[in-house]
């Protein structure tokens, strides 16, 4: 599994167009006087985008219900959770995973939801079922890591 999610986790270098993919020859180089280094067409992000463009948080259902939850719709909007789905889904589309952390503020009266990836986030699953048994988030505050 760590294999596997090593490997995903590289794939940030094709979003970021950082790959070996983007070339342009030396004659091509020699021919435009240098003004052009190189040329690549990021098709990792035009996937993932065509993809998450068209996924819309529109509300939810409890389970065995066709009505929409209103609650739950409420505070998805307190928590931002329409702005932060766009996140989710495109390291969703990218890794092949995406996680959430969820707490509360301070006094414990709002809901507070960070979008978080395979490269600050680890989970121990169940093999037969998948569920998560354990997680942990690791991030840094300058100098300090937290845990």
């Amino acid at each position: 599994m760590e294999a596997a999610r090593s490997r995903n986790l590289d794939y940030r270098r094709h979003w970021t167009n950082d790959t070996a993919a983007a070339w342009l020859s030396k004659e091509s180089r020699a021919a435009l006087d240098g003004k052009l280094a190189r040329v690549s067409v990021n098709f990792v992000r035009l996937a993932v985008r065509t993809l998450t463009e068209r996924l819309t948080l529109r509300g939810f259902t409890a389970p065995g219900s066709n009505e929409t939850d209103r609650e739950l719709v409420e505070i998805a909007g307190l928590v931002d959770l329409p702005a932060v789905a766009e996140t989710i889904h495109t390291d969703r589309a990218l890794y092949g995973a995406a996680y959430c952390t969820v707490w509360t503020t301070r006094d414990g009266r709002r809901p507070v939801l960070m979008a978080d990836t395979g490269e600050n986030v680890s989970v121990t699953q169940d093999p037969a079922t998948n569920e998560v048994l354990s997680a942990a988030r690791v991030w840094r505050n300058g100098d300090v890591v937290h845990a």
